[in-house]
């Protein structure tokens, strides 16, 4: 009789995303997308500004039409903190490069994306972090 081999320890393969956790991060952009399955979008992009992955790129991808119930509009809501109703203009020009807030989660398909977010302090306040290298999530 064979015995199986034990395996009680593992490295963890990288990762293209920035992992499930609340961030500090720079509004960046917004840019038009296209998914041959979904269609048109526009993918929201945030730089995190602190911890271990300082540097690095999160999005979130949604619908183009914003409507106060999807994910484009309560991503507008959340980076301008304000609410809007049908037919209100929104230029997101002045909020790029000001730091929010930034839940990240998992999505079905192994990867993560942004799930909301909301300004650090106001938004003409940059953070100040720690001496120290502290992870933020």
């Amino acid at each position: 009789m064979q015995q199986n081999e034990s395996i009680l320890e593992f490295e963890m393969v990288g990762t293209e995303t920035v992992p499930e956790g609340q961030y500090i991060g720079i509004f960046k952009d917004v840019q038009k997308t296209h998914h041959a399955e979904f269609g048109d979008g526009v993918m929201f992009l945030f730089e995190i500004a602190h911890g271990e992955w300082k540097g690095q790129t999160t999005a979130r991808i949604a619908k183009p039409q914003p409507s106060k119930t999807n994910a484009t509009g309560k991503m507008i809501g959340g980076i301008t903190s304000k609410n809007f109703n049908p037919g209100d203009r929104v230029n997101l020009r002045p909020y790029i490069g000001h730091y929010y807030h930034v839940l990240v989660e998992p999505t079905q398909g192994g990867k993560t994306r942004i799930d909301r977010v909301w300004a650090y302090k106001r938004p003409e306040e940059e953070p100040t972090f720690p001496q120290h290298d502290i992870p933020v999530y």
